[in-house]
Formats: C-alpha cells, structure tokens, sequence
C-alpha cells in the first residue's frame, strides 16, 4: 500500500495491489497484476492494470483508466472521464462534463448527468443514460 499527499504521488507495483491518495497534484498507478484504488481530490489520475479491477474516483479534473482484463469503475463529479476495457466490463458516472468509455467484449454502463456522453461496444450490450438529453440508449450490435 502507497500513500501519497502532495503534489506528486507514484506508485507502480509489478504484482500485488497498490493503493494512492492524492489531496492535490498528480496521481499514477501502474498494476500488471493484481488491483488498484487511486483517489484524487484534485488534480490528474491515472491507472492502468492489466489484470484484475481498477477503481479510480476523482473529485475534480482529470481520469484515465484502462484494464486489458478484468473490470473497471471509474466516478468524476467535475471533469473528464476516460476508461477502455479490452475484456470484461465496465462502469463510468460522470456528474458534469464529458464520458468516454470503450469496450472490446463484455458490456458497459455509462451515466452522464449533465454533458456528453460516448460509448462503443464491439461484443455484449451497452447502457447509456443522458439525463441533459432525458434519453435512455440501448445498443445491441447485430447477431
């Protein structure tokens, strides 16, 4: 486990699990085995594992999360969201601002409040909810 408060935290954990805190500044975690929690207040995170789950939360800024395998969830109340999941699912709420999320197989939800909202799936079934819009999306690609 990694603790960091400050304006600069790494963290990289080859196998096992990595936890970082940010109250301010940047946040990187890198995990090839094993999962991840990343939380900053304020500032840039980013996680990447490329087995097991990430969980990554921003209060305010900026969130990248890409799995290769498992699943993800990533929560912005203010900023941008980004997550890519190559297998499994994943899960992405943004409060304000704009929602990407991509996945290659497996399914995905996306909930965005107020802004946009982008998400593809080449296999499985994806939710997308807009409530700026008041629409409710459900995309099934063709058998």
């Amino acid at each position: 486990a990694h603790y960091y408060q400050g304006w600069a935290g790494w963290s990289k954990g080859l196998q096992g699990y990595g936890i970082e805190i940010n109250q301010l500044g940047y946040g990187t975690e890198i995990n090839q085995l094993g999962y991840g929690i990343e939380i900053n207040q304020l500032g840039f995170g980013i996680e990447i594992n490329q087995l097991g789950y990430g969980i990554e939360i921003n209060q305010l800024g900026y969130g990248i999360e890409i799995n290769q395998l498992g699943f993800g969830i990533e929560i912005n109340q203010l900023g941008y969201g980004t997550e890519i999941n190559q297998l499994g699912f994943g899960i992405e709420i943004n409060q304000l601002g704009y929602g990407i999320e991509i996945n290659q197989l497996g399914y995905g939800t996306e909930i965005n409040h107020l802004g946009y909202g982008i998400k593809i799936n080449q296999l499985g079934f994806g939710i997308e909810i807009s409530f700026e819009k008041g629409s409710l999306l459900w995309y099934c690609p063709e058998m």
